[in-house]
């Protein structure tokens, strides 16, 4: 199965004054032509329904969504009433994927905000207990992953998306201890990371700043028996260096899960 996870940079700058780049990354997305794409700040072109089954929830201007290759089944995800999760309405995109074991594989595209969470936005949370021992305070980030963390617990799932956090390597490739401590507690809590390289490495999948520092917001966590079908991952600069359709790299993703009428 081939995934592709991509935030489109549809919020703001160029791909919002020229909506023709943003119609161009969906046809590049339909160029690969992945199984299921896990997607951010995007407005799905009305042809977009033909091609594909496109799940969004109800939004104004941009949204996250899934889309689904016509003979998968994607079954409605319920998210605690109330929640967190809920809570996040169109930065979510959610659904359970029908496997041919006749499992259900949870899969989310995420969207994070890239500061720190107010009061309000964590109910049923102490923020002391959801924050970054390094940072002292929830971001938007720390809020996702303790709604997530709970609801898939004991679960298959595949989470994938812009969380605005990265390892932030310097020239040596030492990480920033707040980025490290994030993922270092989504691995504590049993999830696998399926977007680095060979070495274990992040790469360059933002391309906003002109910092030479590396970073890479976007991710993709999977429980244990999903990220033991990861057969091959990569960062695809192309949509951007040649054609500017994003401020984000594009991850690709091969995985070697049976779903629909695979």
């Amino acid at each position: 199965m081939k995934i592709l996870c991509w935030n489109l940079g549809f919020a703001a700058g160029r791909r919002r004054e020229d909506p023709s780049l943003h119609d161009r990354a969906w046809h590049w997305i339909a160029a690969v032509d992945p199984d299921m794409a896990f997607l951010q700040e995007t407005e799905p072109p009305t042809w977009t329904r033909e091609r594909w089954e496109v799940l969004t929830l109800p939004h104004s201007a941009w949204a996250s969504a899934l889309v689904a290759r016509h003979g998968l089944t994607l079954h409605p995800a319920a998210l605690p009433v109330g929640g967190v999760l809920e809570r996040a309405e169109s930065y979510l995109a959610t659904a359970q994927l029908e496997l041919t074991t006749s499992e259900r594989l949870f899969v989310s595209s995420v969207h994070t905000s890239a500061r720190p969470a107010p009061k309000w936005g964590h109910p049923g949370y102490e923020r002391t207990a959801i924050a970054r021992a390094s940072v002292g305070e929830p971001w938007w980030n720390d809020v996702m992953f303790a709604g997530c963390r709970e609801l898939l617990e004991g679960r298959r799932f595949l989470l994938a998306g812009d969380w605005n956090t990265s390892r932030w390597l310097d020239s040596n490739g030492v990480a920033a201890p707040s980025g490290q401590e994030f993922f270092d507690r989504a691995a504590v809590a049993g999830w696998v990371e399926l977007s680095l390289d060979a070495n274990g490495r992040e790469g360059k999948s933002w391309y906003g700043s002109t910092n030479p520092r590396v970073s890479q917001p976007d991710h993709v966590f999977a429980d244990a028996t999903t990220a033991a079908s990861l057969r091959s991952f990569r960062i695809d600069p192309y949509p951007v260096d040649a054609h500017g359709l994003s401020d984000h790299a594009p991850l690709i993703l091969e995985l070697d899960l049976r779903a629909g009428d695979a």
